[in-house]
């Protein structure tokens, strides 16, 4: 179950995603940018792994880590206690406020996001809270929230 053991045989972390603005998207030019695109690069980098980004859609993403068709599902996830019962979660790595509308009335969203891991891969979970807490230590986060107009 542990990603990190898994990661030689797959050639790095295999990260899934779906496009969701601003936290993964295509730029003009073809390519995947974004907030959580971004970290996700941040905590690879910072641990020296190797990685790919599969796009998932997200009702196919918490079966596609516990298949191990991917290692993680980085992109703007809530941590439920229903989606615990799938999943090992990061800690809460960015908080995210947000409009919405319903019936023709504006709403503010307010979401914290966590990223997903097979359950039980505790080891690997503690690696990139590691690697976000430095994030957060040395500015990266704050400076990707004002890059992607993250409140």
């Amino acid at each position: 179950k542990d990603t990190i053991n898994n990661m030689e045989n797959k050639g790095g972390l295999v990260i899934g995603y779906s496009e969701f603005p601003p936290f993964s998207y295509y730029d003009e030019y073809g390519n995947l940018i974004g907030f959580d695109t971004e970290l996700a690069k941040y905590v690879c980098d910072f641990w020296g792994w190797d990685y790919s980004f599969v796009e998932i859609p997200f009702d196919e993403s918490f079966p596609s880590i516990n298949s191990q068709r991917i290692d993680c599902y980085w992109s703007a996830v809530t941590k439920t206690e229903e989606r615990n019962e799938y999943a090992t979660f990061t800690n809460d790595y960015v908080e995210y406020d947000y409009e919405t509308e319903e019936d023709g009335e504006w709403y503010t969203s307010h979401e914290v996001y966590s990223v997903p891991f097979q359950k039980g891969d505790y080891d690997t979970v503690q690696l990139v809270n590691i690697a976000l807490e430095e994030a957060q230590n040395d500015g990266t986060i704050e400076y990707l929230k004002y890059k992607y107009g993250i409140e």
